[in-house]
Parts: C-alpha cells; sequence; structure tokens
C-alpha cells in the first residue's frame, strides 16, 4: 500500500533516468485501489528536502490507480511516457501531498487523464511546465491513437496524427526520430518498438569465478 513498482523515497536523484520500463499489475486491487502507483518519487533531497532531479522518459505504464506519482518533489523532467491510469478520472501524473509542481517539467507525455493542476489543497501541479501532451486518451481517443488497446500495444498507429511529429525535442534522451519532429508517447512511430527489460555489455569489467575471470560478459535482465 502507499508504494511504486519503481520508488524513491525523500532522495534526490541527480538526474539519474528511469526509462523504457513497462509496468503493469494484473491484480484486482492494483486496478481499483488508490494508493497503487507504477512509479513514484515521494519527496526529494537537498538541504529543502524536495530537490528531486529526476528524469522519467519512454515509460509504458497501464492497468494500475496510479502511474506516476510526484509528491512534493522540484526538477522532474518527464518526456514521452505512456501512462493509462484503471480509473477513468484518475490522473496519469499526480501530486497529493504538497507543492504545486514548480520546477518540474511534463511534456510529449499520452495520458488517460492530465496531470491535477486543479485537485485538492494538499497538493497540484499548477505551476509545472505542461506541454505538448495528450491527456484524454480513453475509449474511442486511444483507440484512434494506438495499435491495439485491448492487448496492451502502445505503438502509434500511422493515423495517429494528434501525436506523430507533435513532441518537443528532449535531447540528449530523444529515441531515434522518424518524421520532422518528435513523437508523443513512447515509441517513436516508424521505427524499431524498444522492449523492457536489459541487455549489456561489460567490459572491461571482469567476473570472479573461482578465482577466474572473464571478459566481454553479457547479462540479460528479462521481465517474466
Amino acid at each position: 500500500w502507499d508504494s511504486g513498482a519503481i520508488d524513491a523515497v525523500a532522495l534526490d536523484g541527480q538526474f539519474i533516468r528511469i526509462d523504457h520500463n513497462e509496468i503493469f499489475t494484473t491484480t484486482a486491487e492494483g486496478k481499483k485501489e488508490l494508493a497503487r502507483y507504477g512509479i513514484y518519487c515521494d519527496f526529494g533531497g537537498g538541504t529543502d528536502v524536495y530537490t528531486g532531479r529526476y528524469i522519467v522518459d519512454h515509460n509504458v505504464v497501464y492497468n494500475i490507480s496510479g502511474p506516476l506519482l510526484i509528491n512534493h518533489i522540484k526538477q522532474m523532467n518527464i518526456y514521452n511516457n505512456v501512462l493509462l491510469s484503471s480509473i477513468s478520472d484518475h490522473p496519469g501524473i499526480a501530486n497529493f501531498n504538497g507543492g504545486t509542481g514548480e520546477e518540474d517539467t511534463i511534456r510529449n507525455n499520452i495520458m488517460s487523464t492530465g496531470p491535477n493542476v486543479i485537485c485538492c489543497s494538499f497538493g497540484i501541479l499548477r505551476d509545472a511546465v505542461i506541454e505538448n501532451n495528450i491527456d484524454n486518451a480513453q475509449g474511442a481517443v486511444a483507440n484512434a491513437l494506438f495499435t491495439d488497446t485491448l492487448n496492451h500495444i502502445y505503438t502509434l498507429k500511422a493515423s495517429a496524427l494528434d501525436a506523430i511529429d507533435r513532441g518537443v525535442d528532449f535531447a540528449p534522451f530523444n529515441d531515434q526520430i522518424f518524421g520532422t519532429a518528435v513523437d508523443l508517447g513512447a515509441y517513436e512511430f516508424g521505427t524499431t518498438v524498444w522492449t523492457s527489460g536489459n541487455t549489456a555489455l561489460l567490459n572491461p569489467r571482469f567476473l570472479p569465478n573461482g578465482g577466474n575471470f572473464y571478459d566481454d560478459v553479457t547479462f540479460e535482465i528479462l521481465k517474466d
């Protein structure tokens, strides 16, 4: 309860990047109950305890009540995500615990419902920079944007003209650009579709094994 699949509490992220993740739930309570989150940055660090400095980009979060929660945290850079709440009126990006979104930037995202610019006395995103987003990706709107909403394939259709080439540059964190500008959402139309998980080449790292060492080790992290 009150946690997230990716969860950071009271930390200055120092511009760490949270990117290219697919997060969803298959549990009934995760879809229906509040205080269940995909990505959760809860307050920051630094001398004022509100400095966040996270880069959150190219994530796909769906089938969960709260896709992204940023509680009273500054310098959040949120670009090119798909954030679809399982609750129709719950914001794709929320702040429910103090602050007004000052120094936060929210661009190029596709959300089922927009950020809580107007919400409650104890936390809103009124002062965040919120530009170039789609904030009504539900029902017919979502079906017009995405390849297959029923099977949670959130690549863009060729006819999704409200999203293709409608984004703003976020170099050096853009994915490969196809067309005249960055697209909205997590997947650039016309390019190879990324998959979650990680494959990395460690070189010249060494892994000990009974006194032996190995060069050029490849490891892969896969979701179930």
